[in-house]
């Protein structure tokens, strides 16, 4: 019942002597087929103190290396070989197989709970630290292959798992590597990290550091095979859930690539290499934003600097299957800046051509814009809206229906503004299909309109008249009229109906085919129509030259009746005398 140590077996070992000393030694070599135990120790005490199967203190303070225990296993037999094995089989309180404590004065050294130091190895699994924890475990509690808590306040990095692998082996390097094969419904966490702490530095779940290597470098990998095709659960390589949040940004996934990286490689954000034929929906990136905040939901947002080199892609996709779609939009498509769209495919009046469709009807390609075959392209059609095209070029008033060229303010149902004066580029321009000749209709800088064939002057419209272009020095070939009054005699002056006209209007004139037996040079058939037509205008001066014979007609006869006059006065006077 004393108070004072009580030992089983005490050494006191105090020699200088440079051999190796032993407190306990125990060699075992026989070859009986028991256990064989270097050191039993029972301890059955059931007081409430602290029970050591072995205590190890070493108090010295030589630069040598200072084992609490030491085992070297040099057998070559085929069981387990362990340096140490604890079996707990009982106690209520925490059960600990190894302990290691550090307290007092340490110095600037590492402090390693546990080491573990390979030499060489064979072909067989190399583990640091290897637990088993077996399936007749049936307690409920929280199960750790790997329980470290750190709640040191030094300012140091803190590292739950550190791992190095400095190997040149040509073989899969795993800085962590969890295999779960449990059968259970429960979640199944390869890697479950929670932080909890309040300071303000980066908080990171998972980091990777990279600073060798000419392989693929992967940050995360995560491979599923086995049998999941046949379950409908889903398969979620990356799962973020946020229970709670600041007001700072928060980031499913968020890659930062630095400007110290200056490979010529492509550099992607996002990567997804979908190649499955599974007959469901195949998403590139799928994203849903279900939330109630009033702040605006972007699906994808994307910003490039305009100091950043090379040309800038927002989204780029290439959908290279003929009827596919490199973009498909439900809702209201809004932007600013420009849209540029290839001039790859023609369009045309059937479904699936141009650089754009639109209902299926409508295709636009760099020049065209097309509706399916005989339909109808209606532009602002039962709206009121207005169509403009630039400035001043073009505009159609919806609201009052008008078309205004030239102005943006028709003041009429056409109205054109010439944009020159100029004889060549003014006024409208009606040009035969194919043959180049043309007639243009300009208003000149005197106010008289004017018509030009082939850009030439051929008459021209005042207030006061309409005047046919006549200049001298237009003209060619210039020679007096032959005698047209018997010609004139010969003509029919007719009074006449038109065939089309509804209102039967009588009308005075000529017939072209009578016309044309005597003034030939007044009359032209139409060949486009087959029809012959007078040009009435000729007859003013046909009128004049017969005006002018008839005058010269009775200028002669009044100088005969002169000169019969005179000789009817002589032959009067000649009588008068002979009386």
């Amino acid at each position: 019942t004393g108070t004072g140590a009580q030992y089983g077996s005490f050494l006191a070992n105090s020699s200088t002597g440079s051999g190796t000393h032993y407190g306990i030694r125990n060699e075992l070599t026989g070859t009986g087929t028991g256990d064989q135990e270097g050191m039993s120790t029972l301890i059955s005490n059931s007081n409430d103190a602290s029970h050591f199967g072995i205590n190890t203190r070493l108090s010295g303070n030589g630069n040598g290396n200072h084992w609490g225990m030491l085992v070297n296993l040099t057998s070559t037999g085929t069981g387990f070989q362990t340096g140490v094995r604890s079996n707990l089989s009982g106690g209520s309180g925490n059960l600990t197989g190894h302990w290691t404590e550090f307290s007092g004065t340490l110095g600037n050294g590492n402090q390693v709970g546990a080491f573990n130091d390979y030499v060489t190895g064979g072909n067989g699994a190399l583990a640091g630290v290897s637990n088993q924890i077996q399936n007749t475990v049936t307690g409920t509690g929280a199960h750790y292959g790997i329980y470290s808590t750190n709640a040191s306040s030094g300012g140091g990095n803190h590292y739950g798992v550190r791992s190095i692998l400095g190997g040149v082996g040509a073989g899969a390097q795993y800085g962590v590597h969890s295999e779960i094969n449990n059968t259970s419904n429960s979640n199944h966490i390869g890697v479950q990290n929670t932080l909890s702490g309040t300071g303000s530095g980066f908080h990171t779940g998972v980091f990777s550091t990279f600073t060798e290597g000419t392989g693929i470098l992967t940050g995360n990998w995560t491979e599923f095979g086995g049998n999941l095709g046949s379950s409908t659960s889903n398969q979620i390589a990356a799962y973020n859930s946020y229970f709670a949040g600041g007001s700072g940004i928060l980031a499913g996934a968020y890659t930062d690539i630095r400007s110290s990286v200056t490979g010529v490689g492509i550099q992607y954000g996002s990567f997804l290499n979908n190649s499955s034929p599974g007959g469901g929906t195949h998403f590139g990136n799928y994203n849903s934003l279900s939330g109630t905040g009033a702040g605006d939901k972007y699906g994808s947002f994307n910003t490039i600097p305009a100091a950043t080199g090379g040309t800038h892609y927002g989204v780029y996709s290439d959908a290279q299957k003929v009827g596919s779609y490199a973009g498909y939009f439900l809702g209201t498509i809004q932007g600013s800046g420009r849209l540029q769209l290839p001039a790859t495919t023609d369009a045309t009046g059937t479904t699936g051509s141009g650089v754009i469709e639109i209902g299926g009807n409508l295709r636009i390609d760099n020049n065209e814009i097309i509706t399916n075959t005989n339909g109808t392209l209606s532009l602002q059609n039962g709206n009121t809206g207005d169509l403009r095209v630039d400035n001043n070029t073009f505009m159609v008033d919806g609201t009052n229906d008008r078309v205004g060229i030239g102005t943006i303010a028709p003041a009429t149902t056409t109205h054109i503004v010439q944009g020159t004066t100029a004889v060549g580029t003014g006024g409208l321009r009606l040009e035969q299909n194919g043959g180049g000749n043309f007639w243009t209709f300009f208003t000149a800088p005197t106010n008289n309109l004017w018509f030009a064939y082939n850009g030439a002057l051929a008459s021209f419209i005042q207030t006061n008249g309409t005047y046919s272009v006549s200049d001298k020095r237009l003209k060619n070939n210039i020679n007096s009229m032959d005698n047209v009054m018997d010609k004139v005699l010969k003509l029919n002056p007719v009074t006449y109906q038109y065939n089309s006209d509804e209102k039967k209007v009588k009308t005075i004139g000529f017939l072209a085919q009578e016309v044309e037996q005597f003034f030939p040079e007044a009359v032209q058939f139409e060949s486009d129509y087959g029809y012959y037509g007078v040009k009435y205008d000729d007859f003013g001066v046909i009128a004049i030259k017969a005006i002018q014979e008839q005058q010269t007609e009775i200028e002669q006869l009044k100088q005969q009746l002169e000169e019969q006059k005179s000789e009817l006065l002589e032959l009067r006077n000649l009588i008068i005398s002979k009386e």
